[in-house]
């Protein structure tokens, strides 16, 4: 595209695109804008059930064969558009990425996502609040969230993070902050698919976690033990967050799961450092000495007899263990006493 463009006017090509082949592929109205001026609608036009109608597949023209990498000439035309174009342009920009960011595949809604991230940064966040796209844009990333896509999308945390701190504050702003807590996070843990099936996901969560303690710090010690109700039954099932991270870690170590226990090792780091002013980690340390001990003599016994090759992905588990312990040791020192256990009787 890069070639073909250099001696144009990219900004004619991006209004042509936008204005024809692609408002064509995407003229189902979205049932939460208003046509006329792109507004966010108080409720869905059409009832409770206008979304399910919107996404029938008979007025999904963009899944077409014809219409095969429609996505990426929608990212490339936003991109294109000076900032101070788009909202005038609003109009033809606004309805094809929402229409990718609700879709029911996650597939679909990971390249809504991917568009969005061309043009957020650049509209302005008070006239988005006025029109009450806030809203909309932020429920759509969250509910993404909240799927847990497999193959995972890790770009819609982050997108989702910066959208909340260009559009909210105070109160607003924990409480959107606590709900990609519950929804991305806790329930990951307690609806993620068993086995192999589950583990990119467990995985995604980890790498979630690690960014949402930079975001939060201290606050985190709120989902130290949380309960996340099912939406089946009323009882509540205990979801805590280091336990949450140390089962897994009680596996038999292979190649297979190194990236697992990387991603929870990490989390589990980050979580010990980010809570360490507040002395919290010290009622967990049984816990993590007692699993982190355990798949350390499990890794070294596998380096017996082991070949060359077989080495890195121990190597740098064996790392990992070896700071969570120092920090370990630097936050309850009483766990470095050496403790005589013989029988004096």
């Amino acid at each position: 595209m890069k070639g073909i463009t250099e001696h144009v006017d990219r900004t004619a090509i991006s209004l042509y695109l936008l204005q024809n082949p692609i408002r064509n592929l995407f003229s189902n109205p979205h049932p939460s804008i208003n046509p006329a001026n792109s507004r966010a609608l108080s409720r869905p036009a059409g009832g409770a059930d206008a979304h399910l109608d919107f996404h029938d597949t008979a007025h999904q023209s963009f899944k077409l064969p014809a219409a095969w990498g429609c996505y990426n000439s929608l990212s490339w035309a936003t991109a294109q558009l000076p900032d101070d174009m788009l909202e005038p342009k609003i109009g033809l920009i606004l309805p094809p990425t929402l229409t990718l960011m609700d879709d029911f595949e996650p597939a679909w809604r990971g390249r809504g996502c991917r568009v969005l991230q061309t043009w957020v940064d650049r509209f302005p966040a008070e006239i988005m609040k006025r029109m009450g796209l806030d809203r909309l844009l932020l429920d759509s990333t969250i509910h993404t969230l909240s799927l847990h896509a497999n193959p995972p999308l890790p770009h819609v945390l982050p997108l989702a993070l910066n959208l909340i701190s260009k559009t909210t504050q105070g109160a607003k702003r924990a409480e959107r902050l606590s709900e990609i807590m519950e929804k991305s996070i806790v329930r990951g843990w307690t609806y993620a698919p068993p086995g192999t099936e589950g583990r990119p996901v467990l995985i995604n969560i980890a790498h979630q976690l690690d960014l949402m303690c930079g975001v939060m710090g201290s606050g985190i010690v709120r989902w130290l033990k949380v309960c996340a109700r099912s939406d089946s039954s009323a009882v509540l099932t205990p979801k805590i967050i280091i336990p949450s991270l140390l089962g897994p870690l009680q596996y038999t170590p292979t190649p297979a799961v190194e990236q697992h226990f990387s991603a929870n090792l990490t989390a589990l780091l980050q979580i010990m450092k980010t809570i360490a002013q507040t002395g919290r980690i010290s009622r967990w340390r049984g816990q993590i000495i007692h699993v982190c001990g355990i798949l350390a003599v499990n890794l070294r016994d596998r380096g017996i007899d082991a070949r060359s090759a077989d080495t890195a992905w121990r190597s740098s588990l064996q790392a990992q263990l070896k700071e969570i312990f120092a920090t370990l040791g630097e936050q309850c020192p009483e766990t470095r006493k050496v403790r005589n256990y013989t029988n004096r009787s």
